[in-house]
């Protein structure tokens, strides 16, 4: 009896094998392997590269959100390949170092860290749910929220606990390609030099303007000004001047 029960097994297995050749998990997009997953899905038996597309595929199935396969496919943006993937792992890995990731991302002390992220593929509500929820069933995410109308996330992340390249690969797996928003950072580093800029020369003209009234009595009668006088003067020019040459 055993062995009949393998017997099936096997040619089942085998039947399964020859139906996925040539064919690509429902899920991620990537090839079949040679012994692909078969879960049934609202009824129906569909092929997984592995088991964790299949569970990922159950949960959008039990959200009922299968509508977000059909918005992808419409779209010609299926889910990036292993190669690729692993391709933009090898640039995610650098946001492994702090140093390079303030440049982009926002410090908020003790480990956490914020940021935004441009992410292709979002079409509709189904995939802010799905990318919103498989973010945040990772450790250490703290805020994951999709902007629908910037295709941007915003994320915070305990850095302690798992790294921003990470979490990119994570998005990647299910269908996304994630981008650090790094124009966006350098746009918001240029916004607040040019606010600077012009504090700074605010800051200059109101103190110009200070040393000059100072200096008017020296101009319209300088016989007139006492020795203290004029060094009351010239002290006092030269404490607004100081202050504003050192801002």
């Amino acid at each position: 009896m055993n062995q009949a029960v393998l017997t099936s097994a096997r040619a089942q297995q085998a039947e399964i094998d020859q139906a996925a050749a040539g064919r690509t998990c429902h899920h991620c997009g990537a090839s079949l392997p040679q012994m692909p997953v078969r879960a049934s899905i609202e009824g129906e038996a569909l092929d997984f590269c592995c088991g964790g597309c299949a569970a990922a595929a159950q949960v959008i199935a039990e959200g009922g959100l299968c509508a977000y396969y059909d918005k992808r496919d419409a779209t010609g943006l299926p889910a990036l390949q292993d190669a690729e993937i692993a391709r933009l792992r090898e640039q995610w890995q650098a946001l492994d170092d702090r140093d390079f990731l303030a440049a982009f991302a926002t410090d908020l002390g003790g480990g956490i860290w914020r940021t935004l992220v441009a992410v292709e593929g979002i079409h509709c509500g189904a995939c802010v749910w799905l990318i919103e929820r498989h973010l945040l069933s990772i450790p250490g995410v703290r805020v994951a929220a999709v902007n629908y109308a910037t295709r941007r996330v915003l994320l915070e992340w305990d850095d302690n606990r798992v790294h921003l390249g990470a979490l990119l690969e994570a998005l990647a797996r299910i269908g996304y390609k994630p981008a650090p928003n790094v124009r966006h950072a350098n746009e918001a580093q240029q916004r607040r030099a040019s606010r600077l800029a012009l504090l700074r020369t605010l800051v200059a003209w109101l103190a110009m303007m200070q040393v000059m009234m100072l200096a008017w009595p020296s101009y319209v009668d300088p016989q007139g000004l006492s020795a203290a006088e004029r060094a009351i003067f010239h002290w006092a020019s030269l404490s607004i001047t100081l202050p504003t040459l050192l801002f």
